[in-house]
C-alpha cells in the first residue's frame, strides 16, 4: 500500500493509556483495563514514536487510544510532534465533540486531517444521559460541525440506535437531530451488547436478546428487541434513515460538490455493500463530472440491482412515495 504522495505505506499503531473514565453503556473497555486511566509520560510517547520512525522507516500514525484527546495540552503537542516528524496521521476511533473547538480543529488541519468522525451517539438529550451515560450535551455538537467545517474538514457523525429504555419516539428525535445537523455523512450503528459491557448486562437480566444469544452480534443487524420495538424495526429504521441523509438527501450533492460526493460514494461501492443507491448517486455525480462511461456503468449497475431485488425495490417505492424521483441519467 501507497500513501497520496507515493511512499510506501510503514504504520505504527499509538496506544498510550489503558482504563477509561467515562461510563457508556455499550462499551466493554472497562472490564479490560478498569475505569482508572494510566498513561506514558509525553516524553515516553515521543521516543517510542521517533525510535520506530528512525529504526522501522514508519512514515504513519494510527491512532487507536481512546484517551488521545482527554488532555488538549498534550494532544496539541503530539499533533506538532507528527507534523515535525512528517508523519501521516489517521484516526481509527471516533473524536470527542468536546474538543472540536477552534484551536484543535485548526492543528488537525495542519496536520492533514481531512475526515474528523464525531462520537455523538444519540440526538436524544434523554438517552445520552439517562441510558447511555455519554457526558455529551447536544449543544456542543452545532458549534464542532461549524468549526470543522470552517476549516474545509468532512465531517461524519456516528449514531446508535435500539437501546432497552429507549422507544420508537426517542429514535424519531435521533433521526429528526440527524437530519439537521448539517453533517457531511452518518453511520447508524444498531445497538449490541457486547460481553462485558453494561448493556450485555442489562439485555441478559431483562431478558431483551432476540434470540437468547451474540450469535448474531453485529453493527447492522438487531439483536435486541423490547416492550417497544422489535429488532427488525430498528434495522428498518437504521436503513432508511441513513439512505436518506447519505444518499437521498446527500449535503455534497446538494452543494454540488461532485468529487466529493463521488468519492464516498465510491468507497461505498468498493466496499462491496451491492447497494443500489450509492450506485444511482455516483452515477449522477459522474455524470455532473464528466466522467459519461462511469456514469453509465454505475447507472446499469444500479438497475441490475434494483430489478433483482424485492427488498431493495420496497425501500425505492418508499422514497418514490415521498416523492423522490430516480430519473435516468
Amino acid at each position: 500500500m501507497h500513501s497520496q504522495d507515493g511512499r510506501k505505506v510503514v504504520a505504527m499503531p499509538l496506544m498510550f493509556s489503558r482504563g477509561c473514565p467515562f461510563r457508556c453503556c455499550f462499551c466493554a473497555s472497562h472490564s479490560i483495563h478498569g475505569r482508572k486511566v494510566r498513561y506514558n509520560s509525553l516524553e515516553r510517547i515521543k521516543a517510542d514514536i521517533k525510535l520506530s520512525v528512525e529504526r522501522y522507516h514508519v512514515n504513519t500514525i494510527t491512532v487507536w487510544d481512546d484517551n488521545f484527546f482527554v488532555d488538549k495540552r498534550q494532544a496539541l503537542e503530539l499533533l506538532d510532534f507528527f507534523m515535525e516528524l512528517n508523519l501521516v496521521v489517521e484516526f481509527v476511533n471516533g473524536f470527542p465533540v468536546y474538543r472540536m473547538d477552534d484551536d484543535m480543529a485548526k492543528r488537525l488541519k495542519l496536520s492533514g486531517i481531512e475526515v474528523v468522525t464525531l462520537a455523538i451517539e444519540s440526538g436524544n438529550p434523554r438517552v445520552l444521559k439517562d441510558i447511555i451515560h455519554k457526558p455529551l450535551t447536544l449543544e456542543m455538537v452545532p458549534e464542532a460541525i461549524a468549526t470543522l467545517h470552517k476549516y474545509g474538514m468532512y465531517v461524519k457523525g456516528l449514531f446508535v440506535i435500539g437501546f432497552p429504555g429507549e422507544t420508537l419516539d426517542d429514535i424519531q428525535i435521533t433521526t429528526e437531530f440527524i437530519h439537521n445537523s448539517g453533517l457531511n455523512w452518518v453511520d447508524i450503528f444498531v445497538a449490541q451488547p457486547l460481553p462485558g459491557s453494561d448493556l450485555y448486562d442489562i439485555c441478559k437480566s431483562g431478558g431483551y436478546l432476540k434470540d437468547g444469544g451474540l450469535d448474531k452480534c453485529n453493527f447492522w443487524a438487531g439483536n435486541i428487541q423490547t416492550e417497544f420495538f422489535t429488532a427488525e424495526q430498528i434495522e428498518e429504521i437504521q436503513v432508511y434513515h441513513t439512505i436518506k441523509k447519505d444518499f437521498v438527501n446527500n449535503l455534497d450533492m446538494q452543494n454540488e460538490r461532485w468529487e466529493s460526493a463521488l468519492v464516498n460514494f465510491e468507497y461505498v461501492i468498493n466496499a462491496k455493500h451491492n447497494n443500489p443507491f450509492a450506485y444511482y448517486y455516483a452515477a449522477k455525480a459522474a455524470k455532473m463530472l464528466d466522467l459519461t462511461e462511469k456514469a453509465l456503468q454505475y447507472y446499469n449497475t444500479y438497475l441490475e440491482i434494483r430489478e433483482k431485488s424485492v427488498e431493495w425495490e420496497e425501500i425505492f417505492q418508499r422514497f418514490m412515495n415521498e416523492s423522490v424521483e430516480f430519473s435516468g441519467i
